[in-house]
């Protein structure tokens, strides 16, 4: 039987997410009588290539940076889901391998729902960097490897706006995208999946 590495390009590990792109892959899988074995890779938050990726891109210059990851609701992450623990152990892998110490974490793109999603949002912690006198700030969003909506509108136009009012400067990393350190990391992600 065919063997094929799957992987979720969400490095952090959570049923709402990961789970459920698994579970409807192998859904899919079983209609259309696909045989082949997905062997996947449910998470790879501390992979030293991830790290390294991110660390390439990430240039502090002294600023604050705030790292963020993808909210979800707290009910999501009932009965041990990891998610939260991934996210900032990703965080502080990247922080440790660059060397930056005056960060901290928080989570964007919130659902519109009446449930409780997890904190602290980059808005608030804008707010109190604000009222703190700072004036330059990097949002390293470490929950996401490319460009998409949550990145080049959420950060690039949503926060940036955001925080302008506030007298803080915003900037971000480019995106690992194409990085060639992250795509080795793809690569000793999937050998481990198959080995």
């Amino acid at each position: 039987m065919e063997r094929l590495a799957a992987i979720c390009l969400a490095p952090q590990f959570a049923e709402l997410s990961v789970g459920l792109y698994i579970k409807r892959t192998e859904e899919a899988k079983q209609q259309a009588g696909v045989t082949a074995e997905l062997s996947w890779a449910r998470s790879f938050h501390d992979e030293p290539l991830l790290i390294e990726a991110f660390a390439e891109k990430l240039q502090p210059n002294g600023r604050k940076v705030l790292f963020t990851a993808h909210s979800l609701p707290e009910k999501a992450l009932a009965g041990g889901d990891p998610y939260d623990r991934e996210a900032r152990a990703t965080a502080r892998l990247v922080a440790e391998r660059t060397g930056v110490t005056d960060w901290e974490f928080a989570y964007q793109s919130q659902g519109m729902t009446e449930d409780r999603w997890l904190g602290p949002t980059v808005e608030s912690c804008i707010d109190r960097y604000a009222e703190a006198g700072v004036k330059e700030l990097v949002i390293d969003p470490i929950g996401f490897v490319c460009d998409h909506v949550e990145i080049l509108y959420d950060i690039d136009v949503g926060f940036r706006d955001y925080a302008a009012t506030k007298g803080v400067t915003v900037t971000r990393p480019e995106s690992l995208n194409g990085s060639p350190t992250f795509t080795r990391a793809l690569g000793e992600v999937a050998k481990r999946c198959l080995a």
